[in-house]
C-alpha cells in the first residue's frame, strides 16, 4: 500500500515541477509550474554525426556545457532559454571549437488534457551567434513552430510534437524541414524516471539536415534536484552512430 501511495505521489508531483528529461528532443506538452524556475547544465557527445552547420561529417562532436532556463509565464505559457556555450567538432583532418548559439522558445497551452490529449503550440528561434567558419553554426537564424500533444495513461506519460523547422544553410538559402518526435516517460521505483523517444527531422531524400535517432535514459530525482543520463543511436546516416548525454537540473521557487 505504501508503494502505491509513493507511486501516485510521484505521478502527480513530477509533471508539475521536475518533468523535463534533458536528453530528450521531443517537446513535453506540460506547462511548467507557475512561480518555479528550472536551471539545467548539460552536455552531449555524438560520434560520427553531421556537424551543427550541416556541412561537415564529424568523428566526434561535443555540445556543452549548455545552460538551459525554463520558467512559467502563467498557467498556460512557459518560456525557455537555451545557450550552447561551447561546441567542439573533430573531423578526420582537423578540430574546431567555438562559442555556440542562443535559442529561445515559448509554449502556449490551448487545450488541457482530459478525455482527449492536451494540445499546445511551441514557437522559437535560434540566433546566429555561432560561426560557420568554425563549424559551430551557420551564421543564420533558425525558426521553429511545433504542435505539441500529450496524454497520461496510468503511470506512462506519452507526448509528441510535429511541426516546421526553417534552418539556415551556410551555402545560401534555407532548409524547410518537417520535425517530429514521440516520447514515453514513466516513474520507476521511488525516485527514478525512465524515458525513451524517437525524434528527428526530414526535408528531402539525402538532405544533410535530415535527422532520426532513438534515445533512452534514466532520471534520478532528489527533492529539487534532477540528474539525467541518456544514450542515443542514430537511425539514419546523418545522425550519430552513438551518443551520450547528461544533465543536472535545479528547480527552485522564484516568485
Amino acid at each position: 500500500m505504501n508503494q502505491v501511495i509513493v507511486m501516485l505521489f510521484v505521478i502527480l508531483l513530477l509533471p508539475q515541477i521536475l518533468f523535463a528529461q534533458s536528453f530528450l528532443k521531443t517537446t513535453n506538452d506540460q506547462i511548467f509550474k507557475t512561480g518555479y524556475i528550472a536551471a539545467t547544465v548539460k552536455g552531449v557527445y555524438l560520434r560520427d554525426a553531421i556537424a551543427f552547420d550541416n556541412q561537415l561529417v564529424s568523428k566526434a562532436l561535443v555540445n556543452g556545457p549548455t545552460m538551459n532556463l525554463l520558467a512559467a509565464m502563467g498557467e498556460r505559457i512557459d518560456f525557455e532559454l537555451n545557450w550552447d556555450i561551447l561546441r567542439y567538432v573533430k573531423t578526420a583532418s582537423d578540430e574546431y571549437h567555438d562559442v555556440a548559439d542562443v535559442s529561445f522558445f515559448t509554449k502556449f497551452k490551448f487545450l488541457s488534457e482530459n478525455d482527449w490529449p492536451s494540445f499546445d503550440i511551441r514557437v522559437g528561434a535560434k540566433l546566429p551567434n555561432a560561426s560557420d567558419e568554425t563549424h559551430a553554426g551557420t551564421d543564420i537564424a533558425d525558426t521553429f513552430v511545433w504542435a505539441v500533444s500529450g496524454k497520461q495513461w496510468g503511470p506512462i506519460h506519452c507526448f509528441t510534437h510535429a511541426g516546421l523547422e526553417i534552418i539556415g544553410d551556410a551555402t545560401g538559402g534555407q532548409n524547410d524541414a518537417f520535425s517530429y518526435g514521440i516520447a514515453l516517460t514513466s516513474p520507476f521505483k521511488q525516485r527514478f524516471i525512465l524515458s525513451s523517444e524517437i525524434a528527428g527531422r526530414y526535408e528531402k531524400p539525402s538532405s544533410r539536415v535530415n535527422q532520426a535517432a532513438f534515445r533512452a535514459g534514466l532520471s534520478y530525482v532528489q527533492h529539487s534536484w534532477q540528474f539525467d543520463l541518456g544514450i542515443s543511436r542514430g537511425l539514419i546516416a546523418q545522425s550519430e552512430s552513438f551518443g551520450i548525454m547528461a544533465g543536472l537540473t535545479r528547480t527552485f521557487h522564484a516568485f
